[in-house]
């Protein structure tokens, strides 16, 4: 709950803006990876030992929330690894920790952002009228929300859905479910701490490239954004205050209605060099 009231403080703070109906001419251009094409696919096991991640994409790191250029998310390092083959997207992550803050009341569908979770945030056909948002922890508790926008998407500025459409056009189906989704996660473990995680996620191809007229995955590109939320404690006072870490910089609380701001993942022909 906290994550949509942020949003929709942001969402307030900005509906004195213009409307705007496409990117602004000046916006920084989005990151774009390309993602090789693996024949043999990893086991989701949550171990990342497979050699088909050793041909994959990835993305070393990364960046503040938009308007926080001076906050550095380097306190919860990231690294995102990415294969594709025509059934899945597969997602490859590690994540540093020095405090993990997992309590064990969420279960699957459950408000996972208010504890550490990584998400995926993914629109198949790049139009910013639907995306599907993957959330996961380190215990393997997944959530998977289908947001849809059923007006014409403008945005603020600040990238993020006008507040109108916020409130009256954006629907997020948590009831819904992401068949056929396979994960697994393993923590890191050094003198009995935990010291990071890593997860593996093969994410459906039906899902993801349907509103494209496809069941299955080919040459293409896919909007998407990738999202770490953790919650340090405060070394004086010990309260626990959210860092978010972006691959697409967004404004804090705001990456599911941030169309405009999600990066390029380009599925390519060329096979992954580990094979």
């Amino acid at each position: 709950m906290k994550h949509y009231l942020l949003a929709i403080l942001l969402l307030c703070a900005a509906g004195c803006q213009t409307p705007l109906s496409a990117p602004p001419a000046e916006m920084p251009p989005a990151p774009m990876v390309a993602v090789p094409r693996v024949t043999t696919p990893p086991a989701i096991d949550g171990q990342l030992n497979e050699p088909a991640w050793g041909g994959a994409a990835v993305i070393p790191a990364l960046l503040p929330c938009r308007g926080k250029a001076g906050e550095s998310p380097a306190a919860i390092p990231t690294t995102v690894r990415l294969l594709w083959d025509p059934n899945y997207l597969y997602v490859g992550l590690e994540c540093t920790v020095t405090n993990l803050f997992l309590t064990g009341r969420f279960s699957h569908d459950d408000l996972l952002h208010e504890e550490d979770v990584f998400e995926i945030f993914i629109d198949g056909k790049g139009d910013g009228q639907q995306n599907i948002e993957i959330q996961i922890n380190a215990d393997n508790v997944t959530c998977d929300i289908m947001n849809i926008v059923t007006a014409p998407v403008q945005c603020t500025r600040d990238l993020v859905l006008t507040p109108e459409i916020c409130l009256w056009d954006l629907w997020g189906f948590r009831e819904w479910n992401m068949s056929g989704m396979k994960t697994a996660t393993r923590k890191i473990i050094r003198n009995g701490q935990v010291v990071g995680w890593t997860a593996e996620l093969a994410l459906p191809a039906f899902w993801i490239a349907r509103r494209s007229g496809l069941r299955q995955f080919q040459p293409m590109d896919l909007r998407a954004n990738f999202v770490r939320m953790d919650w340090p404690p405060d070394a004086r006072t010990g309260i626990r205050k959210m860092v978010q870490a972006n691959w697409a910089p967004v404004m804090q609380g705001c990456p599911h209605i941030s169309p405009w701001a999600m990066g390029t993942l380009r599925l390519t022909d060329k096979i992954s060099n580990s094979e």
